[in-house]
């Protein structure tokens, strides 16, 4: 799925594993719309306290792989 940056969806696809969405995408108005927006782009705002806050706790597990081997094609299809 690709969507526009005020949330409107371009282009978006259903099916199986060999499929790709396509879309235009113009970066100008991106730029643009980020220029005016009082909202939108908050994030050069925050201080480095909000960030430690944000990042505080892992939002995903740890990777998997350094503490054990990766997986092989029949123990992930039994998972």
């Amino acid at each position: 799925m690709i969507v526009h940056y005020d949330g409107h969806i371009l282009s978006s696809v259903t099916g199986g594993a060999s499929i790709y969405a396509g879309g235009i995408i113009d970066i100008e108005s991106l730029g643009e719309y980020r220029e005016r927006s009082l909202f939108g782009n908050w994030m050069k705002d925050l201080r480095t306290e909000q960030y430690k806050l944000i990042y505080e706790k892992p939002v995903f597990d740890k990777n998997l792989c350094m503490t054990r081997p990766p997986l092989k094609h029949a123990p992930t299809d039994e998972i």
